[in-house]
């Protein structure tokens, strides 16, 4: 027809430009060690760090090195002199936890040295993904530094490349200290009364199986705890009207629930002395109860209105030792 025509205006999907470079910092989600909650005792395998790789939201990256070194802020605290077996896995230590790297086993002790990790295989991170590094470590027996919190590693660098642009993922080096680490020289115990206990009342003669009372047993943050000997005392001049003091664990999830120990009867002393068949283990972190029961004996082998409280007289009434350090 020869005839002009004049076509609808049409505006294309809006395309935005997304970098693919990655990022490393310091996983917020692990707490600094303290003081309080140190890393450990030697020889103990422990966390000394943590890391999240984020992906950039424009592509995928192959990661295929890190870069981690000793933190150079204190020169008397060489990560190398303390540490050993440096060991790289992707996210908390579990029974099934394989390297993503070689073991670095002997370290260095020159200030401020950075190891190296070559990534086998390498790792995939999807764009805008996370992936979680966690760096474990051996402390060395005769560990002498970190007895104050500071850093013991920095990350320092990485190489990886855009899965579609090929492109270097990582071109700017960010260091970034990680954890502050705190080696303790032994584990701790804490005993208390737990609120549990029985409030003051009356027994009965002839009653079997009386809680007498009821102790928490808390390990502290350094390291396991092994109780082998429990001394319970009667503060009674009567303590002939109680049979078969009996011992319990209370903790019914952790697999050594049930009967610690029996013994028939107080000694002429008023104490029970209860050698344990085996270590009575308290993970560090973890409080475990004690359950002190006992048999009230019949009219006439009992003494009327004989008051009795059970109880740990001493810390020296309980033996116990770091499961790692060994230490009392």
């Amino acid at each position: 027809s020869l005839t002009s025509l004049t076509p609808s205006a049409s505006t294309g999907q809006t395309l935005t430009v997304k970098t693919g470079t990655l990022s490393v910092a310091k996983n917020t989600s692990v707490a600094d060690a303290t003081t309080v909650n140190s890393s450990g005792v030697a020889p103990a395998f422990v966390r000394i760090g943590s890391m999240v790789i984020t992906a950039g939201s424009g592509e995928a990256v192959n990661v295929t090195q890190l870069v981690v070194g000793d933190d150079p802020g204190v020169a008397t605290s060489d990560f190398g002199a303390n540490f050993q077996n440096l060991t790289l896995f992707n996210g908390a230590l579990g029974p099934t936890s394989t390297p993503i790297a070689t073991v670095q086993g002997t370290l260095s002790t020159t200030e401020g040295v950075d190891y190296t990790f070559s990534l086998s295989p390498s790792v995939t991170i999807p764009a805008g993904a996370q992936y979680v590094v966690d760096l474990y470590a051996n402390i060395l027996t005769g560990a002498a530094n970190y007895a104050a919190a500071e850093p013991g590693l920095e990350f320092v660098s990485a190489s990886a490349t855009g899965v579609s642009t090929s492109a270097n993922a990582y071109p700017t080096a960010t260091v970034a200290d990680l954890q502050n680490v705190v080696i303790a020289s032994a584990g701790s115990l804490t005993i208390t009364a737990n609120s549990s206990t029985p409030v003051a009342g009356q027994l009965v003669m002839g009653e079997t199986g009386q809680t007498l009372a009821t102790l928490d047993f808390a390990a502290g943050s350094a390291e396991n705890v092994n109780v082998s000997v429990i001394t319970i005392t009667d503060t009674s001049s009567f303590s002939g009207s109680l049979a078969n003091i009996k011992l319990y664990s209370n903790n019914t999830s952790d697999g050594t629930s049930g009967l610690l120990g029996t013994i028939s009867s107080f000694s002429s002393s008023d104490v029970a002395t209860f050698n344990l068949a085996s270590d009575w283990t308290i993970p560090r972190n973890v409080t475990k109860t004690l359950t002190i029961k006992a048999d009230v004996s019949a009219y006439t082998a009992a003494v009327s209105g004989g008051s009795h409280t059970a109880n740990l007289a001493s810390n020296a009434n309980v033996t116990t030792r770091g499961a790692q350090s060994g230490t009392a």
